[in-house]
């Protein structure tokens, strides 16, 4: 009777292990070693592909006679532009137009919402040009030449095909180079950052020699401080400046039959990359632009580059990268009898031209006869450059969103023991969520609305994808998980399973007694 009762305890207990092993170690093993991914809006992300990319844009016409008539042939002549829906509006203008530069002063009667044009039109005999292009969002044309309206409107406003295809390099991983390398002005444009560290660096490689009077920081704060202020919608743009000493260009220049010291072109790539390190901009985590003050060696003055044109020049570009401007010191200034006033004004001009050229706005827009641009009045962009500049920065931040947010998508489904926590949940959902609400403002024409969502869309979509959780179980695939496990595994399964059959044997023995004791 004991033994039967030993017996029964025993299976009983092999039982027991059997069931909270199978029962409740398994599934709680499975549960606790899943890959944790929070849900991710496949299906908004998928329907972002469908999105056309159109922009609303208001064109207010004053004339001189039909307003209608105008509006007739404007919307005939730009109902084919890509990536523009126009709404043509008449407006009436009390003024007098006999003057362009008196209408220009006339802030009250410009458009101030981003994005809207005013055309005007004025007697011819009092035109200089037959279409004269503002500073603000309004643009002067003589009757009769309605026609070069359009191609202003097309070569300098819109420039649509410049923003296909910044549109198309994003959607498609492929360089504007590749698709069209006339856009010289996108290859220089600097990338899409939330913040910028504008970098301004002079270079005294003979400090004990040279003597400077020069407030190089305040010469840059009260030069640039309107722009960057003007800039501050699209990204936060820092003004840094910077002495270095004893810091050389690393190129021997060749002298020449004029007794000038000259580096050729060819050899930039050779001093701007030793230069970079010597600069800083591994200290930052936004993008650098740097604007570099190289004050010439004595020996080596006066000292000029080489142009691709074979021209002699002081200051040279490098697209999506900075500036050089050569600096010479006289006799006087070397044996110390002088101090180096450096130019500020020309120094702060060439350093403007360059940075309106990293932004994306040229100065040197295409020729069109009979068609002229106000000179700037000041530091900062005109009215419908800075447009230009919204347009540009919205459609791109948009589309590298739309493309981040697909190729995440595209890898986590390949992917599955990637890990997908609330954080990166929640930067994919705000990231769609804003693209969803930037579409809506172009297809609005709310300019400033969208470039408000794009930025936030792109910074989004930028921390999902580059979150370090995504990489926790990255390198370590299910195969190699199931190698950890076995061996732990089978220690412990082979007597359960072993017991589980003596069970069975015991269970086959009682039914067996039972039958025939009946």
């Amino acid at each position: 009777m004991a033994e039967k009762e030993s017996e029964k305890l025993r299976m009983g207990a092999a039982l027991s292990f059997a069931v909270i092993i199978l029962v409740i170690g398994i599934p709680l093993w499975w549960k606790t070693t899943e890959v944790y991914r929070v849900p991710l809006p496949n299906d908004r992300i998928a329907q972002l592909k469908q999105f056309d990319y159109k922009i609303s844009m208001s064109i207010y016409v004053s004339s001189l006679h039909s307003d209608s008539a105008i509006i007739l042939e404007l919307n005939n002549t730009l109902k084919d532009t890509r990536m523009f829906n126009f709404k043509f509006k008449s407006v009436d203008l009390s003024i007098d137009r006999t003057n362009v530069m008196d209408i220009e002063k006339q802030s009250s009667i410009h458009p101030t919402v981003p994005g809207e044009i005013l055309l005007i039109e004025m007697p011819e005999k009092y035109m200089d040009s037959n279409v004269v292009v503002g500073n603000h969002r309004s643009i002067y044309f003589a009757t009769n030449h309605l026609s070069k309206v359009v191609k202003v409107l097309n070569t300098w406003i819109l420039q649509s095909e410049d923003l296909l295809n910044t549109v198309q390099s994003a959607l498609t991983h492929r360089s504007i180079n590749q698709m069209q390398k006339r856009v010289v002005k996108q290859e220089s444009r600097v990338r899409a950052s939330p913040e910028y560290d504008l970098i301004f660096s002079t270079i005294s490689p003979q400090p004990e020699k040279v003597k400077f009077d020069y407030d190089q920081a305040a010469a840059v704060t009260n030069f640039f401080a309107p722009l960057i202020s003007q800039l501050s919608p699209i990204a936060n743009h820092r003004l840094k400046s910077q002495w270095l000493y004893f810091v050389e260009l690393g190129q021997q220049p060749k002298l020449d039959a004029r007794n000038n010291y000259i580096l050729t072109h060819d050899q930039l790539p050779h001093i701007i990359s030793p230069l970079e390190k010597k600069l800083g901009s591994g200290v930052s985590t936004h993008p650098c632009l740097h604007f570099v003050t190289y004050t010439s060696l004595c020996e080596e003055a006066p000292l000029f580059i080489k142009a691709k044109n074979g021209s002699l020049v002081d200051a040279v570009f490098s697209p999506r990268w900075g500036g050089i401007q050569l600096l010479n010191p006289s006799k006087e200034h070397c044996d110390g009898s002088k101090y180096l006033s450096p130019p500020v004004s020309k120094l702060m001009a060439t350093f403007l031209i360059q940075l309106r050229v990293l932004l994306g706005i040229t100065d040197q827009y295409n020729s069109i006869a009979g068609a002229i641009i106000l000179p700037l009045p000041s530091v900062k962009l005109r009215d419908w450059e800075l447009d230009v500049l919204f347009r540009f920065r919205t459609v791109e931040q948009m589309s590298l969103a739309q493309m981040t947010l697909q190729s995440l998508s595209q890898l986590l489904e390949e992917i599955s023991n990637i890990v997908i926590n609330e954080e990166v949940g929640a930067s994919v959902s705000d990231a769609v969520y804003h693209v969803e609400l930037g579409q809506s403002a172009l297809h609005e024409g709310n300019l400033e609305a969208a470039l408000r969502h794009s930025k936030k869309a792109y910074q989004s979509a930028e921390n999902a994808f580059t979150h370090p959780s995504l990489l926790a179980l990255l390198y370590f695939p299910d195969d190699q998980k199931y190698a950890v496990y076995i061996p732990l595994f089978i220690p412990i399964m082979i007597p359960v399973l072993l017991s589980m059959k003596s069970v069975s044997f015991w269970k086959r023995v009682l039914r067996g007694k039972s039958e025939k004791t009946d």
